[in-house]
């Protein structure tokens, strides 16, 4: 699952949503899982937490989106599309394995991204 905000807020979206959710569903089909994407300000929150009941690999840029890894299962990831102060909030989630990643030029960095998808996929051997 990704999730963003098409919004300016304090923290900086990422400038390539469209082009990390094409990789992500790429991945996700190559890796016989599913995808979903979406900006949370436009899906209702009931429909965020069926979604998130399925996913256990989160992709979330930093702000309040980062926070639904809560909802995540246990022996589910985090791919974190950002550096942020959040991060000592978010390595106390005992379900869930982060992996932190920073921007290129205010965008997400593919190569980056794709390298760590393809670590998950190694370790969950898939």
């Amino acid at each position: 699952i990704f999730v963003f905000k098409d919004s300016m807020h304090g923290l900086h979206p990422i400038e390539n949503p469209e082009e990390v959710g094409a990789l992500a569903k790429e991945w996700a089909k190559k890796h016989g899982g599913t995808y979903q994407g979406f900006d949370l300000g436009a899906v209702p929150f009931r429909e965020q937490l069926v979604s998130f009941q399925t996913a256990n690999i989160e992709l979330s840029v930093a702000g309040s989106n980062a926070f639904s890894s809560f909802q995540l299962g246990e022996g589910s990831d985090l791919v974190y599309l950002d550096k942020s102060y959040e991060r000592g909030i978010l390595k106390h989630s005992a379900e869930a394995r982060l992996t932190y990643m920073g921007r290129v030029a205010g965008k997400c960095h593919l190569p980056t991204l794709q390298y760590h998808l393809d670590r998950i996929a190694e370790r969950r051997g898939c």
